[in-house]
C-alpha cells in the first residue's frame, strides 16, 4: 500500500485539511461525518453508510443497503467451492510468509532481499505445478525489476484470463535494511502462492495468472508493466483480483473490506462476486467501500480499462505497524488470512469455471494398547474443514474434499499425537490407518507415526 504520487490529488486534501484543522482536533466527526483514516493519500472522510468504530459493525454488516440486494439470490450455493474455501491452509500459508518477512529482511522494491523474495515465489510457483512460470522483467526508475507470473490455462478458453494479484515488496521507516511488510503486503503474497497451490492440479475453463507484484510500494510500477503488456499482446483480460493487507483484524469491526470502481459495471460484478464468496463461503462480515478505489496495484488495472477489485482488511487504517519495522508474522491473525485468501480463491474460481470432482477419506483410528478406539478426534490441520472422531471400532470418514495434500491429525487424551500425510484425488477415496501410543509417564507428546495410506479407493 503506498502513499499517492497523484499531484493534484494531493493538493486537494491538503488544501482540504488546513481549512479543516481546527475542527479535526477537537472532534472526531464533521459536520456530523465520521472521519476514516487512510492509506497514504491524506485525509477523507467515512462516508455517512460507514459505521464508525462505536458503533456494532456485526449489526451493521446484516443491513442490506450497501450490499447489492440481487446478491441475496445470486448463485446456487457449490458443494465444490466450499471444498475450495475449506482447503485453504493457513500453516503453509504462514511458513511462506515467514520465509519471505521473517527469513529475508528487506523486501524493498530495489533490494538484494527483494529479488530473494521473487526467487522464492517463483519456486512455489513451480512446484506447485502450473502449467508456466517466469519472471517478468523491466526496467523503471533506473533499477531492473521483475514481478514473478504463474499460468494456469484453461481447458476451454485459453484465451480469456482473470488475474489474482498482490504485491511482493514492501517499505518501512528503514526501508533499505529492515522492512518486513508481513501484513502489507506479505499476507497478500502468499495468499496468491496459496491460491496457485489450490487450483493448479484442477481444471478451470478460463486461464489465471497468478502475480506478485513489485514496486507497488513507489507508484504501481510492476502493475503498470503488466497492464502495458495487457494492452500491446492484446489480452483478454476479463478481471483483476486484488490481495493487498488481508491479515490483520480487530474484533467488532467488519473483517472484508471490497473496493471497486461503482461506475464500471465490470467492476462492479467483481465486487458481488468477492461479497457473494465471503457471505457464502466463510463468516466474514464485509463493507463495500461506495466511492472509486485507490491505493493499491488494482487502481492501475482500472485505468488501462480493466475491471479490478481490492479485498483488503477492514482494520488497515488501524494497524500501528504500518509501514514500519514492526510489521512482523507476529501481529497476523491466522483465520483472517485464510479467510480472505479463501474468499478471493473461491470468486476467482466461480470465475474462471473451476471443474473438479472431490475425494474422501475413509480410515481407521488405532489406540494401539487399548480396544477403545471410539472418540479419536481426527482433523486436516490448517484447513476449514471441521474436525470428525472415530466411531467405536475406530472408523472415521471425511468427505468433500478438494484433491490435493493434506496433514490429517489424530489426538486423543492421554495419547501422543499422530500426524500422516495424505493425498485426495477427484472422485477417488483415499484409505488409511492411524495409530496412537500411549503417552510415557512423563506426559511427554511426542507424537505417533502413522501407517501408510492405502492407494486403492
Amino acid at each position: 500500500m503506498k502513499k499517492s504520487h497523484r499531484v493534484a490529488w494531493s493538493l486537494t486534501l491538503l488544501l482540504i485539511a488546513l481549512l479543516a484543522t481546527p475542527v479535526f482536533q477537537a472532534h472526531d466527526e464533521w459536520d456530523g461525518i465520521p472521519l476514516i483514516r487512510t492509506r497514504g493519500r491524506g485525509l477523507r472522510f467515512r462516508p455517512p453508510s460507514v459505521p464508525s468504530d462505536s458503533e456494532s459493525s456485526r449489526d451493521f454488516r446484516a443491513s442490506a443497503h450497501h450490499l447489492n440486494p440481487a446478491l441475496r439470490n445470486d448463485l446456487p450455493r457449490s458443494q465444490l467451492l466450499q471444498s475450495l474455501a475449506n482447503a485453504v491452509n493457513s500453516n503453509g500459508m504462514i511458513s511462506d510468509l515467514n520465509a519471505i518477512s521473517t527469513v529475508i529482511p528487506t523486501r524493498y522494491f530495489s533490494s538484494a532481499g527483494m529479488k530473494t523474495a521473487t526467487q522464492y515465489v517463483l519456486s512455489r510457483f513451480v512446484g506447485v505445478g502450473l502449467d508456466d512460470a517466469y519472471f517478468d522483467t523491466f526496467s523503471e526508475g533506473g533499477s531492473s525489476l521483475r514481478n514473478v507470473v504463474g499460468i494456469k490455462r484453461g481447458s476451454q478458453y485459453p484465451g480469456r484470463i482473470y488475474i489474482i494479484c498482490g504485491h511482493l515488496d514492501s517499505t518501512s521507516n528503514r526501508f533499505e535494511t529492515e522492512a518486513p511488510g508481513a501484513e502489507d503486503n506479505g499476507s497478500g503474497s502468499v495468499g496468491v502462492v496459496e491460491a496457485a497451490r489450490l487450483l493448479a492440479p484442477l481444471q478451470t475453463q478460463s486461464t489465471i495468472y497468478f502475480i506478485c507484484l513489485t514496486a507497488e510500494e513507489v507508484g504501481d510500477w510492476g502493475a503498470e508493466h503488466i497492464a502495458q503488456r495487457a494492452d500491446q499482446e492484446k489480452w483478454d483480460l476479463r478481471g483483476v483480483l486484488n490481495m493487498d493487507m488481508i491479515g490483520y483484524d480487530e474484533a467488532g469491526t467488519p473483517q472484508l473490506w471490497v473496493e471497486g470502481f461503482p461506475k464500471d459495471p465490470g467492476s462492479v460484478a467483481l465486487m458481488d462476486r468477492l461479497t457473494s464468496a465471503a457471505r457464502m463461503y466463510t463468516d466474514l462480515s464485509v463493507y463495500r467501500y461506495p466511492e472509486d478505489g485507490w491505493g493499491s496495484d488494482h487502481v492501475t488495472f482500472h485505468e488501462h480499462g480493466y475491471p479490478a477489485v481490492l479485498a483488503i482488511d477492514y482494520d488497515w487504517d488501524h494497524y500501528t505497524c504500518y509501514h514500519r519495522t514492526c510489521d512482523t508474522v507476529s501481529n497476523i491473525v491466522t483465520s483472517q488470512l485464510r479467510k480472505m485468501t479463501a474468499t478471493v480463491t473461491v470468486a476467482t474460481a466461480q470465475l474462471a469455471g473451476l471443474q473438479t470432482a472431490l475425494g474422501s477419506i475413509a480410515g481407521i483410528a488405532d489406540r494401539i494398547d487399548s480396544p477403545k478406539d471410539a472418540g479419536i478426534r481426527i482433523e486436516l490441520i490448517g484447513t476449514g474443514y471441521a474436525p470428525v472422531s472415530s466411531s467405536t471400532k475406530g472408523a472415521f470418514s471425511i468427505r468433500n474434499l478438494l484433491p490435493g495434500r493434506y496433514q490429517l491429525q489424530a489426538t486423543a487424551t492421554g495419547y501422543r499425537t499422530a500426524m500422516k500425510k495424505v493425498t485426495i484425488v477427484a472422485g477417488h477415496t483415499t484409505r488409511i490407518t492411524i495409530s496412537l501410543t500411549r503417552k510415557s509417564a512423563s506426559g511427554s507428546n511426542e507424537r505417533s507415526r502413522g501407517s501408510e495410506e492405502l492407494p486403492n479407493d
